[in-house]
């Protein structure tokens, strides 16, 4: 039996909003993080100001997904098994004989290969020091900047070096411009950019999603699950929603902090006032906003809408660890992974189809790691909203099933 995703199967669904409910104009986002990033390494850690070039025809190397081999210089794209498919010292692409002889014969990385047996350990222990996903937009730059550093450490050394200990700077430079309280202080340019100029970087989400929301629920529980600050999601979401977006969801949580927010089961809920937290929330109702928590409260407080003691979940998200792998694995959601590298269009199209990398979903002809994770833990993927807003809430979607691992993709 073919099998098939429909919507009428769920008590409760719930988005992400970056990248999901809300879109970016990609091009113009990953642009300016790349120069915020770089002015921040140049001025504050002391490297070649040569990163301060604009991305032009670099803007090829950029692909979400890759991975950095930290200590090594590289940056590669692996198999579902932790075997390098393709990669590049800096911003030089290696022959098959320069990866066997970093990787060996079989150009398994070890690093890759704990990864895939255990990735969320991975993600959040000692080894993110040496092994880096660039999972989503908003890391996505850093592959053009770490290649540009290990090109310049080379070319002032005179030589490939042994070992690379630039990624603390990069880590530093990530915090710098994404840390939740630089929306307020203004500390961020990245922020004050946002901030001040709004329509250059957010897109509106169409009225056909907003239309869509409202009627999925009438009769289900909806929640927003988002990991930005409550002041930054409120900035975003009414730009592309309305003021009123709130009243789009049963549940809104901020900074939930995923992907621990799946596991973590002791994370109190904390109560908001203004957009300040002001301590755990002792008595949880549906319909307030609330920051942090854990799945299972989560699941108790949209009882009180639709009681019952086996709710069928649904989450929809654009991140492959934190929105579809986790909740999938950890608690048994089901998940639709939204993926605009789907559905190429202008004018992201060279952001989003990187010839050098080859495709998002294969490499070689070999099936990427990402594309593995999507056909297993996702029942279906689409490029944005408005491709489910299309149809009726009770369509059949052919899905993801044992016998396909094509079938579960859906494009405009």
């Amino acid at each position: 039996k073919m099998a098939k995703f429909n919507l009428c199967d769920y008590d409760y669904v719930g988005f992400d909003l970056d990248n999901t409910v809300l879109r970016y104009n990609v091009r113009n986002v990953v642009d300016m993080e790349y120069q915020e990033m770089a002015k921040f390494l140049v001025e504050q850690k002391g490297y070649s100001a040569k990163l301060l070039e604009p991305l032009g025809a670099a803007e090829d190397f950029l692909q979400k997904g890759l991975i950095l081999d930290c200590e090594k210089g590289n940056i590669l794209r692996i198999s579902r098994t932790g075997i390098v498919l393709r990669a590049a010292h800096g911003s030089r692409f290696l022959s098959d004989d320069e990866i066997v002889s970093y990787y060996g014969a079989e150009r398994r990385w070890e690093l890759g290969e704990k990864f895939s047996g255990n990735i969320l350990d991975v993600w959040n222990g000692p080894l993110s020091l040496k092994l880096r996903n660039l999972l989503d937009y908003f890391d996505m730059p850093v592959s053009l900047l770490f290649s540009r550093i290990v090109d310049t450490i080379d070319s002032e050394r005179g030589g490939v070096q042994g070992t690379y200990n630039v990624w603390p700077d990069i880590l530093s430079g990530l915090v710098q411009i994404y840390t939740r309280e630089h929306f307020q202080t203004g500390v961020s340019e990245y922020f004050n950019r946002l901030r001040a100029h709004p329509d250059q970087y957010l897109l509106k989400t169409p009225p056909s999603v907003i239309a869509w929301l409202k009627e999925l629920k009438r009769t289900k529980a909806t929640f927003l699950l988002t990991g930005s600050n409550t002041d930054f999601a409120d900035f975003t979401a009414s730009y592309a929603l309305g003021d009123n977006w709130r009243e789009l969801f049963d549940q809104v949580i901020c900074f939930a902090r995923k992907p621990a927010f799946f596991f973590n089961q002791k994370r109190p809920f904390i109560e908001v006032s203004g957009y300040e937290e002001c301590g755990p929330a002792s008595d949880l109702q549906i319909g307030k906003v609330y920051t942090q928590g854990n799945a299972s409260d989560l699941m108790e407080m949209l009882k009180q809408k639709i009681p019952t003691d086996t709710p069928r979940v649904l989450y929809v998200g654009d991140n492959l660890i934190q929105d579809v792998f986790t909740p999938s694995t950890v608690c048994g959601w089901d998940t639709v992974a939204v993926i605009e590298e789907l559905n190429v269009r202008q004018p992201d199209e060279k952001l989003l189809k990187s010839t050098c990398w080859d495709s998002y979903f294969s490499c070689g002809g070999q099936k990427s790691f990402w594309s593995e994770i999507i056909v297993k833990h996702s029942r279906i993927c689409v490029p944005s909203l408005e491709v489910l807003a299309q149809k009726p809430i009770d369509y059949s979607y052919p899905a993801f099933g044992d016998d396909s691992d094509t079938r579960g993709y859906h494009e405009y």
